[in-house]
């Protein structure tokens, strides 16, 4: 899980209940999580198992370890944390180059000499070890593993954006309003105007059955808003292999339609509520 400055813009108290919520996921759901983060007060700094601390022009590493034992890695190289400071601010200090505190030269040193050569040891030697790939960890974990593009079958990938599409119409009153409440007011004002053309000629008539036929054929058009929004995030989606375009397609199918019917059914009901036809 990469996270890039996931505290940016939250108080500290914010700030160390998000850090929290990583650290939670990362224990229980056993997810290596790299967070990027700036200045961490003392308390949210505790939080992490590992601290990884670079310096810039150019960028460089300085600190690779234990976030608990960077506080006697300092000392060791001769940078104490003053008292009452917190070490997160004096490790930025001394590795922020330009500044009155600046060590970042001797401290990447320091790193080159005692801590790089047993990292690039452990390196080579995981370089030298055959590992498990993802489906066999999988398996081992005794999931079932899908070879396919889509990570679930056609079915579940429909059942999810249904029931997604279906509270989604919900939350947003356009998604519902259109395709039922336009075609109501629609009925309202159309069959208000044509009030009692069933005791007119057959002219008029006929001119109120093209009127009625031109509303149902555009009826259609009253979902193209929501249309249009729906498929700049298929796209999106659907190049991640999240979903196939046949499995929205077929969720829109079974939404979009019904509703546009019932819409065009309440339209004809109302105008012909106000505008009953002879039978002559």
């Amino acid at each position: 899980l990469f996270c890039d400055e996931p505290t940016s813009g939250l108080s500290a108290t914010d700030a160390e209940q998000c850090i929290k919520a990583l650290r939670t996921v990362a224990k229980r759901l056993c997810v290596t999580s790299l967070v990027v983060i700036h200045q961490p007060r003392q308390e949210v700094a505790k939080l992490f198992d590992t601290a990884v601390l670079l310096t810039s022009n150019p960028g460089r590493m300085a600190y690779s370890g234990p976030m608990a034992e960077a506080q006697a890695y300092y000392e060791e190289r001769g940078f104490p944390v003053p008292m009452n400071v917190n070490p997160t601010d004096h490790y930025l200090d001394l590795l922020t180059p330009g500044t009155a505190l600046d060590r970042s030269d001797e401290l990447v040193e320091a790193f080159r000499k005692v801590q790089s050569p047993a990292i690039l040891d452990v390196v080579d030697s995981e370089l030298g070890c055959q590992g498990q790939s993802a489906k066999e960890m999988l398996q081992i974990e005794r999931h079932s593993v899908s070879l396919g593009r889509y990570a679930v079958p056609f079915r579940v990938q429909l059942a999810a954006l249904v029931r997604r599409k279906v509270r989604l119409m919900f939350r947003n009153p356009a998604g519902l309003g259109l395709p039922l409440v336009v075609p109501v007011v629609q009925g309202l004002i159309v069959g208000y105007m044509f009030t009692g053309i069933g005791e007119k000629s057959l002219l008029r008539q006929i001119m109120f059955a093209f009127c009625l036929l031109t509303m149902l054929c555009l009826a259609g058009t009253m979902s193209l808003i929501v249309l249009i929004t729906e498929r700049t995030l298929m796209k999106y989606e659907t190049s991640e292999a999240l979903y196939s375009e046949g499995a929205s397609a077929m969720a829109s199918f079974l939404i979009d339609v019904p509703l546009s019917l019932l819409g065009a059914l309440l339209n004809v009901l109302i105008m012909a509520g106000f505008v009953p036809l002879g039978a002559d």
